[in-house]
């Protein structure tokens, strides 16, 4: 295999990884909105319902509050947090790498020498535009994408229990990962 075809190789497999890291992030925080709307849905029909009660109702106020507190404070988290703004944006950014990754596609007969420099700028411009990676999060799809294309499972990362539950929030001890084994 000539550099030219690894770098090929490589450029490729990079596109297809962003690709899942955007859906995955994407799916997050869809699901972290619809479950915020969900909770306040029930919250706020439970608030209605203590109240509702309150005549002659002997619990301390608090407790009948607490409903009311808690949709409150999820409506202000997923305000601040963005999430159906941030959910766009990284169906966007998948997108716009799908895109990149038809383009590798069609032009795949041209030579390599031209190719994998101009399809690199282009991904490097869609970079620019991506929010902070958790690399806990784009290992996991590293080593997705590594079982998919038939690759050496040897070059898998190793990737714990408590990084991969908290991998689609923040990074977990993402010194532990082994960047050499990443692809591109």
């Amino acid at each position: 295999m000539t550099d030219e075809t690894k770098e090929y190789r490589k450029l490729l497999f990079g596109v297809r990884r962003s690709v899942r890291y955007h859906s995955r992030r994407r799916q997050h925080y869809e699901l972290f909105h619809k479950t915020v709307l969900f909770l306040a849905l029930i919250l706020g029909s439970v608030t209605v319902a203590a109240f509702a009660e309150a005549i002659g109702d002997t619990w301390a106020t608090w407790v009948k509050a607490l409903p009311a507190a808690l949709v409150s404070i999820l409506a202000a988290l997923d305000l601040i947090l963005g999430s159906s703004t941030k959910s766009w944006q990284h169906a966007d950014l998948t997108r716009r790498f799908i895109d990149l990754e038809r383009e590798l596609e069609i032009r795949k007969g041209e030579p390599l020498d031209t190719l994998v420099p101009e399809i690199t700028d282009k991904r490097l411009e869609i970079e620019t535009t991506e929010p902070p990676v958790l690399r806990v999060l784009d290992t996991i799809c590293h080593n997705e994408l590594l079982r998919a294309m038939g690759y050496d499972r040897k070059e898998e990362v190793k990737v714990t229990l408590i990084q991969r539950l908290c991998a689609p929030i923040c990074d977990v001890a993402e010194w532990t990962l082994h960047p050499r084994n990443i692809k591109g």
